[in-house]
């Protein structure tokens, strides 16, 4: 998860042409954190869909 809010902050701020720099008030780092939070949450949501996808548990048999 960590890598995933790392990877949503740093693509949008290379989307938006703006660095850490720029970060001008509260509300700026309110976005940032649930740019991060979002980015943390699809990272779990990735890896736990492709784990269910390719590893089956074996209940039978």
């Amino acid at each position: 998860m960590p890598f995933g809010a790392i990877a949503a902050v740093l693509f949008v701020q290379g989307m938006t042409r703006s660095g850490f720099a720029d970060i001008g008030g509260p509300i700026d780092v309110i976005v940032l954190l649930a740019v991060a939070a979002g980015g943390a949450v699809g990272m779990a949501i990735l890896v736990y869909t492709i784990e269910s996808l390719f590893w089956r548990q074996g209940g039978e048999g």
